[in-house]
């Protein structure tokens, strides 16, 4: 076979190859993740909740509890909100903008005590990417409250096939500092994140196919006095 021809069979079977293989993965960008950046201006595509936390200390905290169906659910009580750029309004330039790319993130709970807890929610079916990411910012007011009364965050991206929670961050402003790490710094009486916090699932074949869920918590303090709440943006396939 002249090597012009072969050169061109050769080309046109890795093309076929790679086409196939695109074909497999489906494009991470818009399938899966649409509003995933909440860059429509809603919360089309995730499921929002509240309630009351007054009735539970920290460590018996769930955020299923306070998802529609959730035994802790309150559709009166909506607390959270999407929010567009600018500077948080307690921390102010401690903190970056609260939007980490585009126009819009969403605040889960909002900047008033009373008690309150929200989350937000997202799931992604039958994945074949091989990659999850999302970005948040926390902000964590300190009551010199034990941990277990204290206002509180959980993080959790979880492989419902599995039912493995493949990342989790749980914090609290315990008096002590014990409820956060090295991601926070303190001003006066609140825990913050200063830069956003980017976190990254890489996806190996044993996963593929598989459903996922991104659930976000944010709660005030158990005896009602002091603040948590959380920001997310960036829940996409591909990097922010």
């Amino acid at each position: 076979m002249p090597s012009s021809i072969l050169s061109k069979y050769i080309l046109c079977s890795f093309s076929n190859y790679f086409a196939k293989i695109f074909d497999f993965f489906p494009a991470c960008s818009l399938v899966s993740f649409q509003n995933g950046d909440f860059e429509l201006g809603t919360t089309s595509g995730w499921t929002v909740g509240g309630g009351s936390r007054t009735s539970l200390s920290s460590s018996e905290i769930l955020p299923d509890y306070f998802l529609p169906g959730g035994r802790l659910y309150n559709y009166t009580i909506e607390h959270s909100s999407i929010v567009t750029n600018g500077s948080d309004p307690i921390l102010g330039d401690l903190m970056p903008g609260i939007v980490e790319g585009g126009q819009y993130s969403f605040r889960v709970e909002d900047l008033v005590n009373g008690g309150y807890a929200s989350v937000i929610g997202r799931q992604i079916n039958s994945y074949y990417c091989l990659d999850i990411y999302f970005s948040w910012l926390a902000v964590l007011q300190n009551g010199n409250h034990s941990s277990n009364q204290s206002s509180l965050v959980i993080v959790q991206l979880e492989d419902i096939t599995t039912g493995e929670k493949l990342i989790l961050r749980r914090y609290d402003a315990g008096a002590t500092g014990s409820g956060i790490d090295n991601r926070f710094r303190q001003k006066d009486n609140y825990f913050y994140t200063p830069a956003w916090q980017s976190e990254h699932l890489a996806i190996d074949n044993t996963r593929f196919g598989h459903d996922f869920i991104l659930t976000v918590f944010a709660g005030d303090c158990q005896p009602t006095g002091h603040v948590g709440y959380i920001y997310l943006d960036s829940f996409s396939g591909l990097s922010p």
